[in-house]
């Protein structure tokens, strides 16, 4: 029984772990106002921040 409870308490452990870093890439992604799909959120890839890096550019004309 003992182990059965630390087996399912490794478990919720792990899974809060989990949840806990999906919520803190949601929030950044939020905050850098980067586009996320649903593969960044399940932690497959990484948000897309190339938006926010875009938007903060200053495109200057050319002058030849």
């Amino acid at each position: 029984m003992e182990n059965q409870e630390r087996e399912l308490g490794e478990k919720l452990a792990s899974y809060e772990e989990n949840l806990l870093q999906k919520v803190k890439k949601i929030i950044l992604a939020e905050l850098l106002g980067s586009e996320t799909q649903p593969g960044d959120i399940s932690g497959k890839r990484e948000p897309r921040i190339t938006n926010f890096w875009m938007s903060r550019q200053k495109l200057e004309p050319r002058v030849d």
